[in-house]
């Protein structure tokens, strides 16, 4: 009986470790920027999710983590959901996340994304990664990390 449900839980793990390199195939980072301007820094970049497939009850949250290897920070979130939990969330406002988008399958769709934070000295040596973590009915399941680019400032004309 233990054996049945120990190798029941393995098989789910496995498909969904599968989903979620799938998802990170679908998710393509355009133009993603890090600036430092005077005493900020402001990250910009666009999410193309139009290959990405989610289930009804489904979710992706993607959250941007600015890392060194002094210390880390986690950037607002986008959640991207399935039709049911989009009607789910309409009804109820339940996110942990800033932005909240529904796939719609049928069309391109590009997430346009901007946040500014305070400058501080570690961030000189940091890059930017990005969390993905999958999300079927309410409950987490896999996370990961997977690099975008290196935080080399376009310093502004101030600076």
């Amino acid at each position: 009986m233990w054996r049945t449900i120990i190798l029941s839980l393995m098989l789910l793990c496995a498909v969904d470790a599968a989903d979620q390199t799938q998802a990170r195939k679908k998710i393509d980072i355009q133009d993603a920027k890090v600036e430092k301007q005077a005493d900020s820094v402001c990250v910009s970049m666009s999410i193309d999710i139009s290959s990405l497939k989610i289930k009804g009850a489904s979710s992706l949250i993607l959250t941007p983590i600015f890392k060194s290897p002094q210390d880390s920070l986690e950037l607002p979130s986008v959640e991207i959901m399935g039709k049911k939990l989009h009607i789910y969330y309409l009804r109820n406002k339940i996110s942990g996340t800033t932005e909240v988008y529904r796939r719609d399958g049928n069309s391109d769709q590009i997430i346009p994304y901007t946040t500014r934070f305070p400058y501080e000295p570690w961030m000189d040596n940091a890059m930017l990664y990005m969390s993905d973590s999958r999300r079927k009915c309410c409950v987490e399941i896999i996370e990961g990390d997977y690099i975008i680019i290196n935080t080399k400032y376009q310093k502004d004309e101030k600076d």
